[in-house]
């Protein structure tokens, strides 16, 4: 997901359930409906494939970038403890290289 900004507690939530997110300044006026973007999440590229705009966002920490490669904060511990924690909520891994390929984008209202 990538956006102009984000409420800081979404940013938090997101990163720590796998969820890909990245902070863009300029985005917006940088795409329309139907452009296909290519994601460079590690370094915080976006690119407008339709009208060849290269667009720097904001970098996620290493930590950061850690967590979602892992798909989330339960993943992640789940490696750490060796699978010892419960099953309760098994979230579907989100990796990097998902999104290091074109998409599709389609803009909100």
């Amino acid at each position: 997901m990538v956006a102009e900004s984000f409420a800081r507690i979404f940013f938090r939530n997101a990163v720590a359930i796998g969820l890909a997110v990245l902070p863009c300044p300029s985005v917006f006026k940088s795409f329309e409906e139907g452009d296909f973007l290519e994601l460079d999440l590690e370094e915080a590229r976006v690119r407008n494939l339709n009208r060849n705009i290269t667009l720097q966002g904001n970098p996620l920490p290493q930590e950061m970038i850690e967590v979602l490669n892992k798909g989330g904060i339960p993943s992640l511990l789940k490696e750490m403890f060796g699978g010892g924690l419960e099953k309760a909520w098994e979230p579907a891994p989100i990796f990097l290289s998902q999104f290091n390929q074109a998409i599709h984008l389609s803009l909100l209202p």
